[in-house]
């Protein structure tokens, strides 16, 4: 072989090595921003269990200022619509659920499921 076919597969070589490097980094970042997605879903979820489960030990109003809490937190920020925002909505869905039953069961009312109602009935602050 000539030098010239030498130098063309020494070329070749290191444009292949740089695009296999390129998407090399391209697949690092996208693990690190699932990692941080997954990881702030999570975090997301545990702070909406804690305050479901602060809600189901006390009484009817200060379980309704945690059902505020469970509501209105906004879920936590991801990049696009994801499973794992899906995910996240769930699992805050089910614990305000759970907060309402519980309501619903010591208060002896039903309100709906809209959080809301409950929230303006229960709330000791005026709107």
């Amino acid at each position: 072989m000539r030098a010239i076919g030498y130098r063309r597969i020494v070329i070749a070589s290191g444009i292949a090595v740089v695009g296999l490097l390129a998407l090399a980094w391209e697949l690092a970042v996208r693990s690190a921003i699932q990692q941080a997605d997954a990881r702030d879903a999570w975090s997301a979820i545990v702070d909406y269990g804690r305050s479901r489960d602060a809600a189901l030990r006390s009484a009817p109003r200060e379980a309704v200022q945690m059902l505020e809490t469970i509501a209105t937190l906004p879920p936590r920020r991801t990049n696009h619509a994801s499973p794992v925002l899906r995910m996240v909505e769930r699992e805050r869905d089910r614990d305000v659920r759970d907060v309402i039953e519980y309501l619903r069961k010591k208060t002896g009312e039903d309100l709906g499921d809209d959080p809301a109602k409950w929230i303006e009935k229960y709330s000791g602050h005026e709107k």
